[in-house]
């Protein structure tokens, strides 16, 4: 997460939302006085602490930050973001990036390693009783919630449409002073899980409901369609 209160922003980085290129995107605009926790080589240094002394970590939600800092600082109003994910191939993802995380959680690891393939996952319903590290399993909107619902002031911009999203942010930071220059037009690839099309996910009926029931939320917020089964 980045809280600048020099140019008047703060990205919330939610787990496999191409947060990392986010982070590395924005880092070159933080200066000594602003927050800047994981996702860079320097933010990941100072997590601990943060951890720590205020319970602030790299995916930290919004009400989170909001309860820590204070966000709405004058002269400038906060111009606060997050990026989401299609949830069927952001949980794919997580999958993968599981399964690869050797520093994690021995037990864990083990038990994604068991599963054959991204179907057996699905049908453990492992994601749906276990909020996992960092709270990954967890629906897009548990990031963006403050006081039971989605904030208001949140601007969320998909991944998918990231060339769009990058020119819409990159002019909304421009003109709030930050330098043209550290902001190059396209966004960098960091921290890439390999995630299946579609068409690969091998789904029954029966198990796209599950991740249609459990993300239900993040379908509706954020516009994504169910999938389509033949």
């Amino acid at each position: 997460m980045i809280i600048n209160q020099s140019i008047g922003f703060a990205f919330i980085h939610i787990p496999k939302s191409a947060g990392t290129s986010l982070m590395q995107y924005l880092s070159p605009l933080n200066g000594p006085l602003d927050l800047e926790i994981g996702g860079t080589l320097f933010g990941e240094q100072i997590q601990a602490a943060y951890i720590q002394r205020h319970g602030l970590e790299k995916h930290s939600t919004l009400a989170d930050a909001q309860r820590v800092i204070n966000m709405t600082r004058a002269p400038r109003e906060m111009f606060v973001f997050t990026f989401v994910r299609n949830p069927y191939a952001r949980l794919s993802s997580i999958f993968s990036f599981l399964r690869k995380w050797e520093s994690y959680n021995p037990e864990l690891l083990r038990l994604l390693k068991s599963f054959a393939d991204f179907r057996e996952f699905v049908a453990s319903e492992i994601f749906m009783h276990y909020p996992g590290p960092s709270n990954m399993f967890l629906p897009q909107c548990n990031w963006i919630m403050v006081d039971g619902k989605p904030s208001s002031s949140m601007h969320c911009f998909r991944i998918e449409d990231a060339a769009k999203a990058i020119k819409i942010l990159r002019h909304e930071l421009i003109l709030r002073g930050a330098d043209a220059s550290l902001l190059p037009a396209t966004l960098p690839c960091a921290n890439i899980s390999e995630s299946l099309p579609f068409e690969g996910f091998g789904l029954s009926d029966a198990l796209v409901e599950k991740i249609n029931d459990y993300y239900a939320e993040d379908f509706k917020a954020f516009g994504y369609s169910h999938l389509s089964l033949p």
